[in-house]
């Protein structure tokens, strides 16, 4: 086919390759092929052609070049579609720490196929606790819930010293945000004050709460990666 023929059986996209170089690629995909940006797909890549992965950014312009783009091999089902919010933040993310869009994104999904459903023989990552009641409220705790107003984009700052009843705070505020229909997550500055944490908020929010950290065997981290994906946690 001459460049001066379009392929109207393919449409074309800007792709970032997981490679060390921060731009975009052009690459045509087959008719076949029902893409939408987020999308991981499997594209070739170099003289050698080696299959590397990719992330679908965008439509590419439709233009005249002295080159035919390569084809995209396939879509990758092993990892779901990303939303628009969640591009947005990994560009954020490759323009701040000025990393490779397609490296960013390749940090983001699990590093194992996910698992056929069987019942694991292995204690669970998160310990299987009865439901605990919610406590009263103290003054100064429901005025800091008060105050916190889930539907924004604001930050909020929760001053207190250890054991005045922070945590409590954050439970409650994380179940307004369940009940919204949105989910959370709770960021732990060390993996020695993870136990007594996940027990808390398993505890109140039973079968509702996945566990993420670097001491997980990747096995462990995958499923509990899936486990938030299938809207299971």
């Amino acid at each position: 086919m001459s460049l001066e023929e379009p392929n109207t059986s393919s449409a074309l996209w800007e792709l970032a390759v997981q490679t060390p170089l921060r731009r975009t690629f052009t690459y045509s995909s087959p008719s076949d092929l029902e893409l939408k940006p987020g999308d991981s797909v499997k594209v070739p890549f170099g003289k050698q052609n080696r299959q590397v992965s990719a992330l679908v950014v965008k439509k590419a312009d439709d233009i005249a070049r002295d080159y035919e783009p390569k084809d995209i091999s396939a879509i990758d089902p092993e990892k779901p579609r990303l939303n628009s919010d969640f591009m947005a933040w990994l560009s954020w993310v490759a323009d701040y720490y000025l990393y490779p869009l397609g490296q960013v994104h390749s940090l983001v999904h699990p590093p194992l196929k996910k698992e056929s459903k069987r019942k694991s023989k292995k204690t669970p990552v998160v310990p299987e606790v009865p439901l605990k009641p919610a406590p009263q409220l103290s003054s100064q705790q429901q005025d800091a819930v008060n105050q916190i107003d889930i539907h924004n984009n604001q930050s909020y700052l929760l001053r207190g010293v250890t054991g005045s009843g922070k945590t409590e705070v954050y439970i409650e505020i994380i179940k307004r945000v369940l009940d919204a229909g949105k989910s959370a997550l709770v960021l732990v500055p060390e993996i020695s004050l993870t136990p007594q944490l996940v027990r808390r908020f398993a505890e109140r929010f039973p079968d509702q709460v996945a566990l993420i950290h670097s001491q997980l065997t990747d096995r462990e981290r995958t499923n509990q990666w899936w486990s938030v994906v299938d809207k299971k946690k």
